[in-house]
């Protein structure tokens, strides 16, 4: 039935709400439901409503409305913690999608949101542990991998975080291009040497992508290992004007 009226419902909403105070809109609407005997997902539509019009405060107001009725609902308590960070209510916002993450254990997108809200909030094992569950959830987000070896290059011990995220690794039987993560999170703080380990990895595992070889080439630039990094751009298996082309662009032009 949702999916057959929900854009009824949620074009009611915006009609009542042009031509009334929010107040009896409200009112009219909730008439309309009790009329049509409509579930408690309609509180929900009309949480969407305000929350596309940037009226927070009221979409929550209607998403709380909502999971009070259907408190097992397979997506409210996201929107409802998504619109609690936009009020800046943080803590408020994580109990929310940890309530969603209990209702529904593969939600990615709300694993998603609990790492973000948590490392804003400096949580930062509850936001490892977040990526990782979204990891363990879809593996091929690879969003999920940067976001997870960001968080433990930055705060954890180099071998622990390496040897987490290796096991992560190994557990999901993840592609090679979870290493170029690792690589670009150690690359973007400086750490070229891991980073140039990690993409020595994913090279290992998939030698035949060009990417690897392109971001293992920029390594070695940045070391001021100029032979390598030609060697490695020449693996990309691409022109020469490529590889040349990359050397002009970071200022080590050859000729």
């Amino acid at each position: 039935m949702i999916l057959e009226y929900g854009n009824a419902w949620y074009n009611l909403g915006v009609a009542l709400t042009i031509q009334h105070t929010q107040e009896e809109a409200v009112a009219l609407y909730q008439q309309q439901m009790e009329r049509t005997s409509a579930y408690a997902w309609a509180w929900g539509i009309l949480g969407n409503m305000f929350f596309d019009q940037e009226h927070f405060e009221q979409a929550a107001e209607f998403y709380q409305r909502q999971v009070e009725v259907i408190p097992n609902h397979e997506t409210t308590w996201m929107s409802l913690g998504i619109v609690l960070a936009h009020q800046g209510k943080y803590p408020e916002a994580i109990e929310a999608l940890r309530k969603q993450v209990g209702v529904k254990k593969d939600h990615e997108a709300a694993w998603h949101v609990l790492g973000q809200l948590l490392e804003a909030n400096n949580t930062i094992p509850g936001a490892a542990e977040a990526y990782q569950k979204q990891i363990e959830v879809l593996p091929e987000h690879g969003q999920a991998w940067f976001d997870l070896a960001d968080v433990l290059t930055h705060h954890y011990p180099f071998e622990a975080a390496l040897s987490r995220y290796q096991q992560l690794i190994d557990h999901t039987a993840a592609h090679a291009w979870a290493w170029d993560f690792w690589g670009l999170a150690f690359e973007q703080q400086g750490h070229i040497e891991q980073a140039l380990e990690a993409y020595h990895q994913q090279v290992s595992i998939e030698p035949k992508h060009p990417d690897a070889w392109a971001h293992l080439g920029d390594a070695y630039i940045s070391l001021g290992m100029l032979k390598e990094a030609i060697d490695a751009y020449q693996l990309m298996r691409q022109p020469g004007k490529i590889w040349r082309w990359r050397l002009k662009k970071r200022e080590i032009w050859i000729g």
